[in-house]
């Protein structure tokens, strides 16, 4: 160590920098793959939703064209009497399954906020151990800085004496 010129210096700075900077850009490589991922789920469970919405829909038209139904029964109640108490039954029958899909709805909704919960969980614990990993890196460096300079130091009072 003691026979390191400022040749030698410049180029240990210069690998050191160079490794510094892809540090970097491995870091800056992980968070992006990891923003994709995060964007790319949280897009998927979006979708989700909107199928589910679709579906929703759907059967609120179809709820629909149950209650038009039923309006034309209501006309024709005097000739049916009979008949409208099976047509009740069948009318509550949907309205069962009406909140059985509003029940479902709510689990896939309470589902959706439980995942992105999960998935904003894991993206902040990624970013904390990133940030540790370079508190660590940045030690590393400062410590071997240091010791370079004390080396430099040495190696300058080896030649002063």
């Amino acid at each position: 160590m003691a026979g390191l010129d400022a040749a030698d210096l410049a180029g240990l700075e210069e690998r050191l920098t160079l490794r510094i900077e892809l540090v970097r850009a491995e870091l800056r490589n992980e968070m992006t793959d990891l923003r994709a991922d995060v964007h790319r789920e949280i897009a998927e469970l979006r979708a989700e939703f909107v199928q589910l919405e679709g579906r929703f829909a759907e059967l609120e038209g179809k709820f629909g064209q149950l209650e038009g139904q039923f309006g034309l029964l209501e006309g024709k109640f005097g000739l049916l009497e009979g008949k409208f108490g099976q047509l009740e039954g069948k009318f509550g029958q949907l309205e069962g399954q009406f909140a059985q899909l509003e029940g479902r709805f709510a689990q896939l909704e309470a589902r959706i906020v439980g995942l992105e919960g999960q998935v904003l969980g894991q993206v902040g614990a990624l970013r904390g151990e990133i940030a540790a990993q370079v508190r660590v890196f940045y030690f590393a460096i400062v410590t071997t800085l240091v010791g370079m300079a004390g080396l430099i130091y040495t190696a300058y009072q080896a030649g002063q004496g």
